[in-house]
């Protein structure tokens, strides 16, 4: 439930446990909070996958394993399996997210080797496209809706502005298209210590910067094999929004 809450600072920003606030009132509900509350049938089937792997991988010891920890706790321990992996992938796609702000600021960062080949792709990408950023890592609210969100970048690129989100995932999925839609269609941008609420510029398209280990692809939504960024989009967001809610309790 969004409240109010009373000696915090003015205009947008996030507290110790990434919550979004607008001055005194929030949590606001975050975009990806919000859209996670879809179902993605490629992370359900891959769910399983990885605990039976893992079993597979561990025969040898498995029987040590229940020995130690009883039938009860390694079926925990397999069940956890995905949670774990899902949660070092988040960790290398954050410090790839932050690398790649300094290196748009000109700054040359030291990368461990598995962020390397993330940070070389996103470099190829910088040579390639060229982009000329206006604003990276910049944070969005919607009063009316009360949420917030942070987009990874608007750049000109090629005559086009774009609004960009960097995903270090080993696909893209559609649902992608409501959080950029979050994004575009935000009431503002928010600005820590300081109740200015900048208009988000206008863009042309936007596209995630898809980072993988052996290159990268800039993929489109606008209309073809992904959705497009635009009214009817949004309102799907808005039902994504309503749902979450609905099922947290606070409709």
């Amino acid at each position: 439930m969004t409240r109010r809450i009373v000696d915090r600072p003015v205009g947008l920003w996030l507290d110790d446990k990434h919550r979004y606030y607008y001055g005194d009132l929030g949590p606001l509900i975050s975009v990806t909070t919000a859209t996670g509350i879809i179902n993605k049938p490629d992370l359900n089937e891959w769910r399983p996958w990885e605990v039976a792997s893992c079993a597979v991988r561990n025969a040898g010891i498995l029987p040590n394993i229940i020995a130690e920890k009883g039938e009860k706790g390694a079926t925990g321990w397999l069940k956890s399996i995905p949670d774990i992996k899902r949660e070092v992938k988040a960790d290398l796609g954050t410090r790839v997210h932050k690398l790649a702000e300094r290196i748009i600021a000109g700054e040359t960062p030291d990368c461990t080797d598995d962020e390397k080949p993330y940070v070389y792709h996103f470099q190829e990408f910088l040579s390639d496209m060229q982009p000329q950023y206006l604003h990276v890592e910049t944070q969005v609210c919607h009063l009316g809706l009360l949420y917030g969100g942070t987009f990874d970048g608007i750049a000109d690129i090629a005559g086009d502005r774009y609004l960009l989100d960097i995903k270090t995932s080993k696909s893209v999925f559609p649902e992608v298209a409501l959080q950029l839609a979050a994004y575009c269609y935000a009431d503002f941008i928010g600005h820590k210590d300081s109740a200015e609420q900048t208009p988000i510029p206008e863009v042309d398209r936007c596209a995630v910067i898809h980072l993988r280990p052996d290159g990268y692809s800039l993929i489109d939504f606008d209309g073809g094999k992904m959705p497009a960024i635009d009214s009817t989009t949004f309102e799907a967001f808005k039902h994504a929004l309503g749902l979450y809610r609905w099922m947290k309790g606070a409709a």
